[in-house]
């Protein structure tokens, strides 16, 4: 039965994937009710070393960006690479504080989330274009008449995950300074799970406007992404530190440290530096918490 249930999606996504092809646009899909979860995944085994990551991006992005990594990873610690990829941030957050991974690589406010409730450190931060910040980007569709954040009230507007500093944090506390809740001054919101969904939505008309990382909207402009094309950035936050890379509270000393150095040292031989300069990183280096008082101060979630 549940073979022919994933006979049938599978079906489906085929069925929208032709459909998406014909007119050469990006398509948006807002149904998340299903994640492939096997992603690039391998099979565990006993000597596997789990790797979550937060879906700042979609499943399939998400894998083609840090395959490589991942790979590096496992040729130098000599354990096997498992990739585990959930709909949402608290959901990784689930897996570091029930020990069901050993590293992740997760957004600033899941951090700050996860350290308040002592389930995660921080193991490195990455640097990119010489900073360990970064700001969130409000978005709108590149056509419309909007200027700034005011002229979206009685608006759709695409949060991203309820745990996200740019996606959600931040527009909320642009709100909130307004005197509005965000129930109060958008006529609908809804959460994309992930940052270049959020662009889909506006640049498709979906949303009027979105909050999202800046880091990603530079990446995917890099690469000419044809949604951000469609999209342009009228408002930008102030500096936050930069999404870090976690390990459970209660990880093992020795592997803990194993990660560590192999992250920190990427930089030092010709391999790593390719994967660092396909990932837009120009390296890695030790983070702290203080890093992190930029998020805490524009309010909780």
């Amino acid at each position: 039965m549940l073979n022919k249930k994933i006979y049938f999606i599978r079906l489906v996504l085929i069925f929208v994937l032709f459909i998406s092809c014909q007119d050469n646009l990006e398509k948006v899909n807002l149904d998340f009710s299903v994640i492939d979860d096997s992603i690039g995944l391998k099979e565990e085994s006993s000597n596997s070393l789990k790797i979550a990551i937060a879906a700042m991006t979609g499943p399939e992005e998400t894998y083609k960006y840090y395959k490589d990594l991942n790979q590096y990873i496992e040729n130098l610690l000599g354990k096997e690479v498992t990739i585990v990829q959930r709909k949402t941030y608290q959901e990784v957050n689930d897996l570091l504080a029930n020990n069901k991974v050993d590293i992740a690589f997760i957004c600033s406010g899941g951090y700050v989330k996860a350290k308040e409730n002592n389930i995660a450190e921080i193991l490195v931060v990455p640097v990119i274009n010489d900073k360990v910040t970064y700001q969130s980007y409000l978005i709108v569709s590149k056509n419309s008449p909007y200027k700034k954040i005011s002229d979206l009230k009685g608006k759709v507007f695409a949060f991203t995950d309820p745990l996200s500093n740019t996606g959600y944090l931040y527009p909320k506390w642009l709100i909130n300074n307004l005197g509005y809740s965000t129930e109060e001054f958008f006529s609908k919101t809804f959460y994309t799970n992930s940052h270049d969904k959020a662009i889909q939505a506006v640049s498709s008309g979906i949303a009027d406007g979105a909050c999202i990382d800046g880091l990603i909207y530079e990446y995917l402009k890099k690469h000419g992404s044809y949604t951000v094309s469609k999209v342009k950035v009228i408002e930008k936050s102030q500096e936050f530190g930069i999404p870090p890379i976690v390990v459970p509270s209660n990880l093992n000393k020795q592997l803990k440290k194993d990660l560590k150095e192999i992250l920190l040292n990427m930089n030092s031989d010709s391999v790593g530096v390719e994967i660092l300069k396909h990932l837009g990183i120009d390296r890695f280096k030790v983070g702290n918490d203080s890093m992190y008082k930029s998020v805490k101060s524009i309010g909780s979630f």
